[in-house]
């Protein structure tokens, strides 16, 4: 299985396959206490580096304390496929030098020039890693549910319902922006298996990552 490279300067393929279409609506409600809005893409066609079709559907549920969103994956082909999530949020930080993350991790994913994974090593797990002037693109292997991301202004928490958790940070060059990544697997899975799990015909997997959100007065 092979993608077409997306990456020119990296020579490989990232982000997976669903990350440049074009999703409808597919419902959308209102309440006093939040917003829901579905939208749907359906793959018809079998495409070069995935010859299978299927369904996602994403939920964003807007609430007073945050956000949620539900990643529904629905398998339409005859065979099974093998599949990780991952999600690419950025946060906006007014002092990201002063800001940390927080998780629990013992294990890094360790990336070659191409930024394609060739491994993992031990980390020392730390109480926050403190962003100062780093810059990031790492990946982590966690051994919990929940990412916190703390500001000047405001904490964020991040949870997943997924039993296997990674992370991937990122800083691009704009200044105290950060992407906070939560996936279900690693780069290059489908050589190094980790993470990555498989969906059998006219099934579906549900992932969740709530976003809970307290502004600091």
């Amino acid at each position: 299985m092979q993608l077409d490279i997306n990456h020119k300067n990296e020579n490989n393929a990232i982000h997976g396959f669903i990350y440049n279409k074009e999703f409808e609506v597919v419902d959308s409600k209102t309440s006093k206490s939040e917003a829901l809005i579905t939208l749907q893409y359906e793959e018809t066609q079998l495409t070069k580096g995935f010859p299978y079709t299927y369904k996602v559907q994403l939920v964003y549920t807007l609430s007073k304390n945050g956000l949620t969103l539900t990643v529904v994956i629905m398998n339409t082909d005859s065979k099974t496929f093998p599949f990780t999530i991952g999600w690419h949020p950025y946060f906006i930080s007014e002092d990201l030098y002063h800001s940390t993350v927080k998780f629990d991790c013992t294990k890094k994913v360790v990336l070659g020039d191409r930024m394609i994974t060739t491994g993992t090593d031990d980390y020392l797990n730390q109480d926050h890693l403190q962003i100062e002037g780093k810059k990031l693109d790492d990946c982590f292997i966690l051994n919990s549910d929940k990412i916190h991301f703390r500001t000047p202004a405001y904490d964020l928490e991040i949870a997943s319902s997924s039993k296997d958790t990674y992370l991937q940070l990122y800083t691009p060059p704009k200044e105290n922006v950060i992407a906070i990544e939560p996936t279900t697997g690693i780069s290059d899975s489908f050589n190094n298996n980790i993470g990555l799990q498989t969906l059998e015909p006219e099934s579906s997997y549900t992932v969740k990552w709530d976003l809970i959100l307290e502004r600091k007065s």
